[in-house]
């Protein structure tokens, strides 16, 4: 769940990085943008941890199985979002809206305004997770990206992806903020 809640901070706010005393912004501008993500079926075999699966119901148990099955034989999913990048999205970095987790560490291991890649780690209920993110400005309105997380541990897969964001107007409608549509 927590790189579910790190790939939408990723896709929804401008991609700068926390570098303890420097931070660079993305060299890109306020704005409505589309962003187009296309994530990758997982490899390896993913798992629920025992004391998760324990709180289940036996259908519960079976449904879960079956969907961990089936995504690995599924395609690359590709979601497209519209979503309004403010001024002040533009001067935040990439963690402020995140939680900080005692359990993680970030590092930074590019940081300009033209590219930025970051590496955090985490260690949760007997998993080590993994998450890699590199993200380029090709200009101030065109951004390009991928992302990998690798989970070690009770569980060992991967899920990977790459995205491309492009700013579509200079103003947003309220009603334009978010909006998602599903290929």
């Amino acid at each position: 769940m927590r790189a579910i809640r790190f790939f939408g901070m990723l896709l929804l706010v401008p991609a700068t990085a926390y570098a303890g005393d420097k931070i660079e912004p993305l060299n890109v501008k306020a704005g409505l943008w589309e962003v187009t993500t296309t994530t990758n079926p997982p490899s390896g075999k993913p798992t629920i941890p025992a004391e998760q699966l324990e709180k289940l119901s036996p259908e519960q148990r079976a449904q879960v199985e079956q969907y961990l099955k089936s995504r690995a034989s599924q395609p690359a999913k590709t979601r497209i979002a519209k979503h309004c990048l403010t001024e002040e999205d533009v001067k935040k970095t990439l963690f402020d809206d995140l939680p900080q987790n005692a359990s993680c560490h970030r590092t930074v291991i590019t940081s300009t305004s033209h590219e930025s890649t970051v590496r955090e780690t985490c260690m949760e209920q007997g998993q080590n997770l993994s998450l890699l993110y590199h993200v380029t400005a090709l200009d101030a309105e065109n951004v390009k990206g991928e992302f990998k997380s690798e989970n070690s541990g009770e569980s060992n897969w991967s899920v990977s992806g790459e995205f491309t964001a492009k700013r579509i107007g200079a103003m947003c409608e309220k009603t334009e903020r978010d909006e998602s549509d599903r290929k």
